[in-house]
């Protein structure tokens, strides 16, 4: 009796040993693989029937805020709206061969994106990201995108391929389109000038003068914001709100990534298509955040909480928080 105790201690002490190793040779492969438990934690999660998807933490969080959201603001997730919304379905990206939906939200590194995605979809023999022009990531016919395709196609792409988008602060994103189209001097901006300048200057700027009227060069950012918030004007896609352009209560993205951690939810996103394409690293860090609160705090209140109602939307379904 004696001698099957001490054969049960041992064999009691090995299996504790054993796990004891085992537990702590998983942490250490975690920790060389350097994964963060709330943002890199991956889960099986059922977004459809027909579709199993493999995901993050944090896109799970991030989806299921922007469910509630969608469920208190009473939004619609009609997904018949969704196929006769001529907008929605220019701004949707197809990638048939991976599979892939990429909804583009202007000013929130799209142009990166589509650099991205042409080289991807062997687009172009460039493989430094960076090297292809704006110009060309932008021209017209580069990619197919929901609106080419008919309606029982755009309904099954819906339901089967893997759908993302990425947001950012609503106002920071707004500052940034005021400095690239309004306050810069790329080519894209001399068109901002010409056809949103000079009527902004005209609209809101009493006794403007014709030098300012003809270069159209100095729009202060109050006098954009109030462009902005003029709800009777309908607004150009770098400025109008995320949650218009891409109907994220209708379709249900699989990633909604945040342009706060832009290379880490990119890079995720094209982890599961490619294990050579990653997306780049900017060659300077954007200011625009770091000039948001002075920007801001040079606006009239009243104005603040027009824009403030204008992006309610993205605030509340993308989790941001608003400055008043």
């Amino acid at each position: 009796m004696r001698q099957t105790k001490t054969v049960l201690c041992v064999l009691v002490a090995l299996l504790f040993c054993s796990t004891l190793i085992f537990y702590v040779s998983l942490n250490q492969v975690d920790r060389e693989q350097g994964q963060e438990l709330n943002k890199q934690s991956l889960v099986f999660h059922e977004d459809s029937p027909e579709q199993y998807v493999l995901s993050r933490m944090v896109d799970v969080q991030r989806k299921n805020h922007l469910r509630n959201q969608c469920r208190l603001m009473n939004y619609s997730d009609d997904l018949d709206s969704v196929l006769k919304d001529q907008e929605f379905l220019s701004h949707v990206i197809v990638d048939k061969e991976h599979k892939m939906l990429y909804c583009y939200v202007p000013k929130v590194a799209c142009t990166n994106w589509k650099r991205v995605l042409m080289v991807l979809m062997q687009k172009t023999n460039v493989t430094k990201v960076l090297d292809i022009t704006a110009s060309l990531a932008h021209s017209q016919n580069m990619f197919m995108k929901l609106v080419n395709y008919t309606t029982p196609e755009v309904e099954q792409m819906l339901k089967t391929y893997t759908k993302f988008m990425f947001v950012r602060h609503p106002l920071e994103r707004l500052l940034s389109a005021y400095k690239n189209k309004l306050q810069q001097n790329y080519e894209s901006s001399k068109y901002f000038k010409k056809r949103y300048g000079r009527l902004i200057i005209q609209m809101y700027r009493p006794n403007a003068s014709p030098e300012a009227l003809e270069r159209a060069d100095d729009v202060t950012f109050q006098e954009f914001a109030s462009y902005v918030s003029d709800t009777q004007l309908r607004p150009n896609e770098h400025w109008q709100p995320a949650a218009e352009l891409c109907r994220p209560c209708a379709v249900h993205y699989d990633v909604v990534g945040k342009y706060e951690s832009l290379k880490e939810d990119a890079d995720f996103v094209l982890s599961h298509v490619s294990r050579t394409v990653r997306f780049p690293e900017l060659p300077k860090p954007s200011n625009t955040n770091a000039n948001l609160k002075t920007s801001l705090d040079a606006l009239p209140e009243l104005l603040l909480e027009r824009l403030q109602q204008i992006y309610e939307a993205d605030f509340r379904l993308f989790d941001y928080q608003p400055v008043l």
